[in-house]
């Protein structure tokens, strides 16, 4: 449940799980050691094995997004419960600093576990159709954008020419939406409360 005394969050290749006996997600950490500079499987200095996550129904977080990832707020994604991303999908910039948007999302998942605590909620999930709405809303805006519609390739692309990395508009916008957490666009399920054990005499 998300108590002070039994909240376990922790980062992972830009995520935070948040644990909860209500909440499917479950996490797989990396199972080998950071490759050297020398291996050619390393494309930098360290290459380091990416954490796996999967969801509610047991698909992981690659599969799902198939090589085109999106998010609500670039935060919460539709059938992992209790996962939250930092840097998630079109948080990137052309201009300003990514510390300010990693401070604003830092906010909001806050917010969230303030809400979760006062209201009892056990898990929270966004809905498909708050995810949906957001990524066509800034998909719109990216349509009008160099990045989107130069005709050059970038890593802000994926295969199909949809930016995944950029976010469209001014970064105080985005820190201002963030700053409140809205439960509508949620489905909140109750903590799970189980019985005190009862000592054998």
């Amino acid at each position: 449940s998300f108590s002070r005394a039994s909240w376990a969050g922790w980062a992972r290749s830009g995520c935070l799980h948040l644990s909860s006996e209500a909440s499917r997600t479950r996490f797989s950490p990396p199972s080998t050691p950071k490759t050297p500079a020398s291996s050619p499987r390393s494309k930098s200095k360290f290459s380091t094995p990416a954490v796996i996550f999967y969801g509610k129904e047991g698909r992981s977080l690659w599969d799902v997004r198939q090589g085109s990832p999106e998010a609500y707020l670039s935060i919460t994604v539709t059938g992992f419960p209790n996962l939250f991303l930092m840097v998630g999908p079109n948080t990137g910039l052309g201009h300003n600093s990514i510390i300010y948007m990693i401070e604003a999302q830092i906010q909001y998942i806050l917010e969230s576990l303030k809400y979760a605590e006062r209201h009892g909620v056990g898990t929270l999930e966004v809905l498909s159709e708050a995810q949906a709405a957001f990524n066509r809303e800034i998909h719109q805006q990216l349509e009008k954008f160099v990045w989107t519609r130069g005709g050059c390739t970038s890593f802000y692309l994926d295969a199909g020419g949809r930016n995944i990395g950029l976010r469209p508009g001014f970064t105080f916008n985005y820190r201002r939406r963030v700053s409140r957490f809205d439960p509508r666009a949620y489905d909140l399920r109750p903590k799970t409360v189980h019985p005190k054990a009862v000592p054998v005499t």
